[in-house]
């Protein structure tokens, strides 16, 4: 059976393209998912455990980080071309990620009251730990 000089039928390529658009957006939303828990276990973690800890841990944490939502977006953009929704995604990540610092980071140190903690958490949100 050959092969050469078969065309597929313009309404079969069609289908074809429906259904990687339509599962991209799927996948673009699993993505977008792991991106967002990566960002807060990555974030808890960085603030537990990143004092007196190796430096390489918060560099794997980002570029896991970056990676998915890289994926994300990339599997979106193929479904819809809307960059003001990117732009939020992009900074609900970054600030997933920060929040997560600024609440674990004070139970490493072990806060004595509440004012203490708010100040611990003010601090490493907007400086990072340590």
């Amino acid at each position: 059976m050959s092969f050469v000089g078969r065309q597929r039928h313009p309404a079969s390529l069609n289908l074809f393209v429906r259904a990687v658009i339509t599962r991209s957006g799927l996948i673009g939303r699993g993505f977008a998912v792991l991106a967002l828990l990566s960002a807060a276990l990555g974030g808890a973690y960085i603030g537990l455990f990143s004092c007196g800890g190796y430096v390489w841990h918060e560099l794997v944490v980002l570029v896991a980080i970056a990676a998915l939502t890289a994926a994300a977006i990339i599997f979106a953009a193929a479904r819809t071309r809307i960059w003001r929704t990117t732009l939020i995604f992009s900074l609900g990540v970054i600030l997933t990620y920060r929040v997560f610092i600024g609440v674990a980071w004070p139970f490493y140190l072990g806060p004595a009251s509440a004012g203490d903690y708010l100040s611990e958490f003010s601090h490493a949100f907007l400086f990072g730990p340590c």
